[in-house]
């Protein structure tokens, strides 16, 4: 997904997608505006909370929740008021969170990826969100202050996953030109599994586990929210990843699991570099996707890297691209 905001500079070069033989029909959106109905009660499912001692674009304690809500709680969604209490061994302060997010609610589905930011304590060791006088205590998380590598993809979740094969190609290519993967996953086949795991002790490939949205009521008048929410809700795994690299990676791509990015430079790291050429005014590079098709192994013994490349036909079709942050410029998805 291209961020929208802020305005600023993106530059546009060629992705290459392998793909099986299955398509996916392209969703059109209105462009005229739709009236939203307001709900009186509407549900907010919080993925995450990532408490930031020092941070060099939200600044000290700082706060980001990572969120889906129903854009139907209120007429505006980004004026939603949510308080939060922080405390320390000595103190208990509340803030009032700032909402936003890179979606226009008119042109998506009834539930948004909303991101809520505040500034809270030092030496924070709990958080609470308040509503109505109800107090609900939330599990924070640190971010990574110190990555693997430079550049990081963050890898859409991954359901019922079974293709490793271009798992592999997406593994050794990224290796190679020197990204780390982080990969959340819903479900996929055991064996599958199994074979992350043993990358993932090389240091390789960081998993995180990851969860759907689930609700105890979603009868009228609310929404049942998977079916609801754009893409399987992509936007809140890629924003968490987004948030949990955002103090260490220089570059975070955002990808699927079969967007293969092939650099015209010796390593990501180089090429992106060479594409900002220094200009803070571009916060993003968007790369074009072309999709192609390939032959693939039914055994692991068999699986060539060569074969596959050499293999791959090009296709007439064109997908949507990819963007690849500067994770300071970004608070989401």
């Amino acid at each position: 997904m291209i961020p929208r905001l802020p305005r600023n500079i993106y530059k546009t070069l060629d992705l290459l997608l392998l793909q099986s033989f299955t398509r996916f029909n392209q969703i059109s959106y209105s462009k005229k505006p739709q009236e939203v109905r307001i709900l009186q009660y509407t549900h907010t499912f919080i993925h995450s909370a990532y408490y930031y001692p020092t941070s060099k674009s939200l600044g000290d304690n700082a706060v980001a929740l990572v969120t889906t809500m129903n854009k139907r709680t209120v007429w505006n969604i980004l004026d939603h008021k949510i308080n939060l209490i922080g405390t320390n061994q000595s103190t208990k302060i509340t803030r009032q969170a700032s909402l936003s997010t890179e979606h226009r609610s008119f042109e998506r589905c009834d539930y948004l990826l909303i991101t809520a930011q505040s500034n809270m304590i030092d030496n924070m060791e709990k958080l609470e969100i308040e509503a109505k006088g109800v107090l609900v205590e939330i599990p924070i998380k640190r971010p990574i202050y110190f990555a693997p590598k430079p550049v990081v993809f963050c890898v859409s979740p991954q359901f019922a996953a079974e293709q490793w094969q271009t798992f592999l190609v997406q593994l050794h290519v990224s290796k190679r030109y020197g990204a780390h993967l982080h990969l959340y996953i819903v479900s996929m086949v055991e064996s599958y599994f199994k074979l992350i795991k043993e990358y993932e002790k090389l240091g390789l490939v960081s998993i995180e586990p990851w969860l759907t949205i689930k609700f105890p009521i979603t009868d009228g008048p609310y929404l049942e929210p998977n079916r609801n929410v754009e893409l399987r809700n992509q936007a809140a795994a890629h924003t968490d990843c987004l948030l949990m690299y955002k103090e260490s990676a220089s570059f975070v791509g955002i990808l699927d699991m079969d967007d293969i990015l092939i650099p015209t430079a010796n390593s990501y790291y180089e090429e992106f570099e060479r594409e900002y050429a220094g200009d803070w005014l571009i916060s993003a590079l968007h790369y074009d996707k072309y999709d192609y098709k390939t032959i693939k192994v039914a055994d692991l013994k068999s699986q060539s890297l060569s074969s596959i490349v050499k293999n791959a036909e090009r296709l007439p079709t064109k997908d949507t691209g990819k963007s690849f942050l500067r994770p300071e410029r970004f608070n989401s998805t």
